[in-house]
């Protein structure tokens, strides 16, 4: 049997931050990745025809985070700066765009307490006399586009966590030149440079702990294998954890009530490459995020810098559901009449103009079963009970258990990650 002194299940962000944080304090690390790769939902990849790096998950970097501008210090990483410019097309006319932030700042003030958590649905119902029509439709699309939820579920103080983040951040967006996978890749050089032990292809399938043990049951292309080790960090995503992966023996109280609080939202996103930029006009400053209305894919934003020939289509919430599975021919198809929608041309002359298109399920991979967590009703008290440890032996991290309203990003990942080592380290298991 394999014995370590900590086991990180999950080689997303957060596991491979808090595994670095912990080999540097000298503590000896078993990292163990479901997947074939590391980076969980941070996938990064080359388009083999341009060599332009595609995001098929994470993507943007909202606001200046302090643990992630120290690390992509350390890593040498440069951005591109983004200008968050909107259009509405509709056949190629453009049409002016609501202040969506305002009308959110006006639905949060209109609640009867700050301090009320009902549904997001609810909220909208009660106050949808104040606003247009055409308000309330904007205001739903991108509520379920940008969090990826189902508004019955979204609980309205995670909302109101969520805008004041976006509030404080939305003045800087960038890119990683380059992609994040270089971020993952610094990490995983740093950890093997300290001795690290990472095993890809190694999903966790039973995890049996009592104070000061944990015995885990691994699966993995030589067959299943016993480890023990003192404490664990269980990185994987909540919607993994609420399907029962790895089965916990025994479940700690109160974590089957907190993970019910905690949503995995559906999204689907595809990125094309055309043959040339046939959106620019001469003469104007290239679109950033361009919407349509009710087509499959409502959203498209151009690439860095944009010259380069890349569209990426967006759906997030309840109606990405009807795209799962599709394939990426369904998905292309779905893809060019959207566009055909939004800008007029017709499908066919988009798809001559068409090279490569690029997809990845994330509802169908089961090492993620979604997109990225939304906070239901009472997903703060669900967050700290998650954070806290049990009997000193077993840690959560994750995207899901960042504060500040920064979940569902690669910075709350990584911050969430070191924090959950720290607690780690002042930790000592009980017996």
């Amino acid at each position: 049997m394999v014995s370590t002194d900590v086991v990180v299940v999950g080689g997303g962000v957060a596991g491979l931050a808090a595994a670095d944080q912990l080999a540097r304090a000298g503590k000896k690390i078993l990292l163990l990745e479901a997947r074939s790769r590391l980076g969980g939902r941070v996938h990064t990849i080359l388009d083999p025809g341009s060599g332009h790096p595609v995001e098929l998950g994470a993507e943007f970097l909202e606001g200046d985070p302090q643990d992630l501008r120290q690390l992509a210090h350390q890593a040498g990483l440069q951005f591109h700066q983004i200008s968050e410019r909107h259009e509405r097309t509709d056949k190629g006319r453009k049409h002016a765009i609501p202040d969506v932030e305002e009308l959110i700042d006006r639905l949060l003030a209109g609640s009867a307490s700050p301090s009320r958590d009902v549904p997001v649905a609810e909220l909208l119902r009660e106050q949808g006399h104040r606003f247009a029509r055409y308000e309330l439709d904007m205001m739903t699309r991108y509520l379920e586009g940008f969090h990826a939820a189902e508004l019955k579920r979204y609980g309205s103080r995670a909302l109101a966590e969520n805008h004041q983040a976006e509030e404080t951040d939305r003045e800087q967006m960038r890119r990683v030149v380059g992609g994040y996978g270089q971020l993952v890749r610094f990490l995983q050089r740093r950890l093997e440079a300290a001795g690290v032990e990472i095993r890809i292809e190694s999903p966790v399938t039973h995890l049996r702990w009592y104070p000061g043990t944990v015995e885990l049951t691994v699966s993995s292309p030589s067959g299943s294998e016993p480890i023990r080790a003192a404490q664990v960090i269980l990185a994987v995503p909540v919607a993994v954890l609420r399907a029962g992966q790895p089965q916990i023996d025994p479940m700690p109280p109160g974590w089957e009530g907190a993970l019910g609080a905690l949503e995995t939202g559906l999204a689907q996103r595809i990125d094309l490459r055309f043959e040339r930029t046939w959106w620019l006009e001469p003469g104007r400053q290239p679109p950033v995020f361009l919407h349509g209305g009710s087509e499959p894919f409502p959203v498209w934003w151009t690439t860095s810098p944009p010259s380069v020939p890349f569209l990426t289509g967006w759906i997030g919430g309840p109606r990405a559901g009807s795209l799962a599975n599709l394939g990426l021919k369904g998905l292309v198809g779905q893809a060019l009449g959207s566009l055909s929608s939004i800008f007029g041309y017709s499908s066919a002359t988009l798809a001559r103009w068409l090279r490569a298109a690029h997809a990845y399920d994330w509802s169908s991979d089961p090492y993620a079963l979604g997109a990225y967590s939304y906070g239901g009703v009472g997903a703060a008290a669900a967050r700290e009970n998650l954070r806290q440890p049990v009997g000193g032996t077993l840690f959560l991290a994750g995207e899901a258990l960042a504060g500040e309203g920064r979940n569902a990003t690669v910075a709350g990942a990584l911050s969430n990650g070191l924090r959950t080592a720290a607690a780690l380290l002042d930790t000592v298991p009980t017996s």
